[in-house]
């Protein structure tokens, strides 16, 4: 068997999903398909003109085609005899028409189910003879549903002639379609437009027709299609619905005044989607009267496509829950006229729930300014489809039972027509009324007489039961004998007329069961009807009643309100009145009664006049009652000493009694005010406001506020009340009762400040009764003392006694304080926690007006830090003396050393070392530089001490320093070197590291009795606010850590607390200077840092030292070998000195290093000598400390005269020229006296060689 070739398809189409499906359709299809893709126009003609393909399948709505339509004429232009398949989404009857008439062989909607049918609907397309031949078909099916629709159709010529008539339209007009064929029918046309009429022309009597019109074209020339329907049954169901209704607007007359007064269209829906409302604004906006629109759909009256397609699908939720896709929004579509044309419209809906259902509320604008339509109507479809797509009913036409044609108005019922194509009709048709529809289809097949028209329910395609009415006639389709049915969907028609009974079953049972008394008489008088409410009282049965006069019900001397509204309405007076007058029954008793009539029109004229009358008898009997109630509240309201005012919910002063009008006699009138402007000349509410809360809360609030500015009431106590609807809930307004608190409040006042006072108060505070029992104490008491007041509370102060007092002391107290005198004296007590203080106190006791002494007050204050203070004051006072002698003591020193020590040096160069006296001055030489020593510590211990602090490494700096440590130390202990690694580096002097180093291993060796073991150790330490609240003197950020270890006797706690102070020492007498500590912890604080120290008895000590990270690096400074002493190179140098030995001995010094000396003992002299040699001086070497002016102004006098001249500065300790605290300043260079010829070598060449 010959194999099948594959059919080559080209797919234009854009959409992934789409494509996906045709993809998988085809490729599973036998004999299967070869599926070219195309996604844009480009690539769509490159593959037309490089491939053959056997048929095309395109979208309509692809990139790059500029018309819809634009697909099938490319593919028509290029190969005209290659097939055509239109695949779209658009469900649009005319873009479907369009598409055929431009040359596609088939239109198929996007959906999974066309798809499924994709591969048949192509292997028809190829097989079938042309489509030509099948249109013919379909026009001559679609004329015989035309020509047997129950509806009359027409075709008009634009000239108003009658072209064509069906056999409907000649039955309701009472001719021919052959007589209606030719004759004028253009006065029931308005050009473009859609109308309904009343078309009196049936022979057999008068009738109603509504016609419809559409354009359309017939034999190439353009038309119009008429459709017309005979709704005389609906207009008699539309006066039944009227009369209902009218009863209806008589209670709702006040609600429609508002509604026809509003700009916006108002329309209220029913459960059922009918309207049931229709103002004056939408009969503007829409065209339709508002007895054309009731009991219609608003979306199938405005919007047909949106009512089909989604509106109602969505009614059965909204019938169920009162929600929707549109509820609760405003949304802009077009809503179509009554006159045809599309209107801009903005639609918002809502819902509301009522006893029968959910009703809906729609409110629309007309947008028309806002956006202008400018769209063009459409072109309508073809010739025969336009005929049956215009029908107002569904199309079918039914062969051996089943839908052999249907039109699209198959959506009535949920379905479309490739749904119901080929399916038994019998499935569609509920199941208690498909015996009845096939009975009549068999009875109508046999020929035998069946009504033309019935009713029968139908089930939709989403489940719901529709009824529809159903009118059939017997033709031949296809030379088969078949049956056409119309039928229209009258669910909503039965619906209303069902709900059309129910309401006025509503309304009698409604008027039947009020108390109030309504009648409705004619313009004369005569009662036409009267409630049972009116019945019960005039006495009468109803048959008696109706058509008396409503005269018999009023006494005489009542009639003449009763003669001038009959007057009125008799002139056109449509107004509805209200007033007071009396009825009587028939034994004569009488009531008053309040009327509202009511003028009922017909014809635009009255005929009726309805009146409900009220009795108010007991509404006059209460307003009594409430008078005196009034008056009687108003005199309590009155005589009430408190103000009082009754605001409303906006704040607004309703009422105040006569307190309120005298407080703010200056602001009267009060009522109509808001409350903040007349009581506290405010423009806004107060914050807090107790009425706004009250309001709020519904609940009782409370709130003391200032009261009005320069008044004499100061202070006011605010209670607000709340008033509430009795009915409702809700709260109206608010009651406040205002107090005058004014001198409560200055006595609070005084009396809190008072008790704030004690309470912050720095003294202890204790008050007892007339036996000392403890009433009261203050919070400092219980800080003091450790005590609680809760603790101390009823006990006696004994319970403080130190036992340092003896018992003359405390008899004293009591003998003073029991005459009623004031004791003042000095306690030492004892605290809660054992240990001792000192307080200053004053006792006195309080008398009451008899003068018994009632209580005691004890003011007490603690002293002991204060007396620390004086202690510490003594010491630091005698401390700053004995610096002040160290300091001047150790300057003059240094000058002498500084002579001693340089002329020792010099002339151990010149002597040789076997002469006796070399050995002689090198021991002056020693004992000068021990003598030296002590001036450094002297110094140190009075802050003197000059430190040039530098970046440094400590591990480094220790290392170099550590042999020297070893050897100070001896054999006898193991001296142990730590270093961390990655150190961070300092910034200090590297002198004050050894001073540290050498105070506290020398310290840690004296604690050491024998052999032991200390240990030197650095680190890294970052601090947390944390700690540094847990320990003041540290702060936060990075540290470097070095300490000092010792495995010695240790340290107790008591000696810990002193340990850094100035002579304190533990040493015996003669061995210790109590200068070691208090030098370092100077040094340590004179750098930022602090000392922590760790020692318990027997166990050692560790000394902890942190200095600040420094965040610059380590910088290499130049080094000479220990013995190598610089020479200089003839440079000329001016040394300034007021001491004749050290001005002497520099000279001296300087010369034999090499240098050119000029000196002088005084600034002036250095000055004269600088300007005789000006330009000559390379250095400038000064003491800091001169007369007339220091070293640093010399220096800079000197600079002006010699530019770029350096500077070296001498001193044997600091002075704030050249340092702050201590520290030198950046860029200084100093030699510390007194100074040595190495020290003076290194510091001159160092000077000289700094860039």
């Amino acid at each position: 068997m010959a194999k099948k070739e594959k059919i080559r398809v080209l797919c234009l189409e854009d959409d992934a999903n789409t494509l996906s499906l045709i993809r998988g359709a085809l490729e599973s299809e036998s004999p299967g398909f070869v599926i070219a893709e195309a996604n844009d126009r480009a690539s769509f003609e490159k593959a037309l003109d490089l491939e053959k393909f056997d048929l095309a399948l395109v979208d309509l709505d692809v990139s790059g085609m500029e018309d819809v339509l634009e697909a099938v004429s490319t593919v028509k232009k290029r190969l005209p005899s290659l097939p055509v398949i239109v695949v779209s989404g658009r469900k649009s009857v005319e873009i479907a028409v369009k598409a055929l008439k431009s040359g596609a062989d088939d239109y198929v909607i996007k959906s999974a189910a066309s798809m499924a049918r994709l591969p048949k609907t192509i292997m028809q397309t190829l097989a079938h003879p042309p489509k030509e031949r099948t249109r013919l078909e379909i026009e001559s099916n679609l004329l015989t549903v035309v020509d047997n629709s129950p509806d009359g159709i027409l075709v008009v010529g634009m000239e108003g002639d009658i072209l064509f008539a069906n056999k409907a339209a000649g039955t309701m007009l009472g001719k021919s379609p052959n007589e209606l064929a030719g004759q004028t029918f253009g006065h029931l046309i308005t050009e473009g437009q859609i109308r309904e009429i009343e078309l009196p022309h049936r022979k057999d009597g008068p009738g109603i027709a509504g016609m419809r019109s559409a354009r359309g074209t017939w034999n190439g020339e353009k038309c119009f299609v008429v459709t017309l329907r005979d709704i005389t049954g609906q207009k008699e169901s539309e006066k039944r619905r009227a009369e209902a209704e009218e009863l209806l607007r008589m209670e709702s007359e006040r609600a429609r005044a508002i509604a026809d007064s509003a700009n916006d269209a108002i329309i209220i829906m029913g459960p059922d989607g009918k309207i049931t409302f229709w103002n004056p604004a939408a009969q503007r906006i829409l065209g339709y009267k508002p007895e054309e629109a009731v009991g219609r759909d608003l979306h199938q009256l405005i919007a047909p496509e949106l009512y089909h397609s989604s509106y109602k699908k969505r009614m059965p939720l909204f019938k169920k829950t009162g929600k929707g896709n549109a509820v609760g929004r405003t949304l802009e579509l077009e809503a179509m006229h009554k006159d045809g044309r599309e209107i801009p419209i903005e639609l918002s809906l809502s819902s509301f729930k009522t006893s029968d259902g959910w009703h809906a509320v729609g409110f629309i604008k007309d947008i028309s300014d806002r956006r202008k339509a400018t769209e063009a109507l459409q072109k309508s479809e073809e010739r025969y489809r336009l005929l049956v797509e215009n029908a107002h009913e569904a199309i079918m036409v039914l062969q051996d039972g089943k839908v052999k044609f249907a039109n699209w108005g198959t959506n009535l019922l949920g379905y479309s027509q490739k749904d119901v194509q080929a399916r038994p009709f019998i499935e569609f048709v509920h199941e208690q009324d498909r015996d009845l529809i096939s009975k009549r289809h068999i009875q109508r097949l046999k020929g035998e007489e069946i009504p033309a028209r019935y009713q029968f329910r139908a089930v939709a395609g989403n489940g719901e039961t529709r009824w529809l009415e159903v009118t059939a006639v017997r033709i031949e389709w296809e030379e088969k004998p078949a049956v056409i049915i119309f039928l229209t969907d009258i669910t909503e028609r039965r619906r209303a007329e069902q709900e059309l009974r129910e309401s006025r079953e509503r309304y009698r049972i409604l008027l039947e069961t009020i108390q109030d008394i309504i009648l409705l008489h004619d313009i004369e008088g005569r009662i036409k009807y009267v409630n049972q409410a009116g019945l019960d009282f005039a006495g009468f049965g109803r048959e008696e009643a109706i058509g008396r006069m409503v005269t018999d019900f009023i006494p005489p001397e009542k009639l003449k309100e009763l003669e001038t509204r009959k007057k009125d309405c008799k002139a056109g007076n449509r107004e509805t009145r209200f007033y007071e007058t009396e009825f009587r029954n028939r034994e004569g008793k009488r009531i008053q009664v309040e009327v509202n009539t009511t003028p009922i029109l017909k014809d635009g004229k009255i005929e009726d006049i309805l009146v409900i009358a009220r009795d108010m008898t007991w509404r006059r009997q209460a307003e009594r009652k409430l008078r005196e109630n009034e008056r009687f509240m108003t005199t309590i309201f009155e005589s009430i000493q408190d103000g009082i005012s009754i605001l409303n919910s906006d704040l607004t002063i309703r009422h105040t009694n006569g307190v309120m009008k005298k407080w703010y006699a200056d602001n009267l009138p009060l009522e109509g005010k808001h409350c903040y402007s007349c009581y506290h000349n405010a423009d806004r509410p107060c914050d807090p406001c107790p009425s706004l809360r009250c309001m709020q809360t519904g609940k009782q609030e409370r709130e003391i506020v200032p009261g009005l500015a320069g008044s004499e009431v100061e202070w006011i106590e605010l209670f607000s009340y709340p008033m509430k609807d009795p009915a409702t809930g809700e709260v109206t307004g608010v009651v406040e009762f205002v107090r005058d608190i004014t001198g409560l409040r200055r006595a609070d006042a005084q009396r809190e400040r008072l008790m704030a006072a004690i309470e912050q108060a720095g003294e202890c505070v204790v008050i007892t009764d007339e036996k000392a029992n403890i009433q009261y104490v203050n919070p400092a008491f219980e800080r003091i003392t450790g005590y609680s007041r809760k603790e101390v509370t009823g006990r006696n102060p004994r319970i403080l006694k130190s036992g340092e007092h003896d018992d003359a002391f405390y008899k004293d107290l009591w003998a003073t304080i029991l005459s009623g005198k004031t004791w003042t004296g000095r306690f030492v007590n004892r605290r809660k926690d054992g240990s001792l203080y000192n307080e200053a106190a004053t006792i006195s006791p309080v008398m009451d007006s008899s003068g018994k002494i009632t209580n005691y007050v004890a003011v007490k204050r603690d002293i002991t830090e204060h007396l620390q203070l004086e202690d510490q004051l003594r010491q630091a006072q005698k401390m700053e003396s004995v610096g002040r002698l160290a300091g001047g003591v150790a300057h003059d020193y240094n000058n002498m050393l500084s002579v001693i020590i340089g002329t020792a040096e010099m002339a151990l160069q010149d002597i040789d070392p076997q002469d006796p006296l070399h050995a002689d001055l090198e021991e002056i030489l020693k004992a000068a530089r021990r003598s030296a020593d002590i001036t450094k510590q002297l110094l140190a211990f009075a802050r003197k001490q000059t430190a040039a602090p530098r970046v440094l490494d400590l591990n480094k700096t220790i290392d170099g320093f550590f042999k020297m440590l070893k050897r100070l130390i001896g054999e006898d202990i193991d001296l142990v070197w730590l270093p961390a690694k990655e150190l961070w580096p300092v910034k200090i002097d590297p002198s004050q590291v050894d001073q540290i180093l050498v105070n506290l291993c020398v310290n840690a060796k004296d604690a050491i009795s024998g052999a032991g073991k200390i240990t030197i150790e650095t680190g890294t330490r970052r601090f947390d606010s944390e700690y540094c609240e847990a320990n003041p003197e540290a702060r936060p950020g990075d540290f470097v850590m070095f300490a000092v270890t010792d495995n010695g006797c240790g340290i107790d706690k008591e000696t810990a607390k002193n340990i850094f102070e100035p002579f304190f020492t533990t040493k015996e007498m003669g061995k210790g200077t109590g200068l070691g500590l208090s030098t370092v912890y100077g040094i340590v604080k004179q750098n930022n840092g602090f000392i922590n120290l760790y020692s318990e008895p027997g166990q050692g000590t560790t000394f902890r030292i942190y200095l600040p990270r420094h965040m610059e690096k380590t910088g290499p400074a130049r080094q000479w070998a220990s013995e190598e002493i610089p020479s200089g190179h003839g440079e000329t140098i001016l040394f300034v000195e007021d001491e004749k030995s050290i001005l002497k001995l520099g000279r001296s010094i300087l010369q034999r290093l090499g240098y050119n000396v000029i000196t002088a003992a005084t600034p002036d002299e250095a000055i004269e000598a600088a300007r005789a040699n000006a330009g000559k001086i390379d250095l400038l070497m000064t003491d800091v400390i001169l007369p007339e002016m220091n070293g640093r102004e010399l220096a800079a006098r000197l600079e002006k005269i010699s530019p770029g001249m350096k500077t070296v500065f001498m001193s044997g300790y600091t002075a704030d020229a050249i340092a702050h605290h201590g520290v030198l300043d950046p860029g200084i260079n100093f030699i510390q006296k007194p100074f040595t010829v190495k020290s003076v070598a290194k510091g001159v060449r160092m000077a000289l060689e700094k860039k």
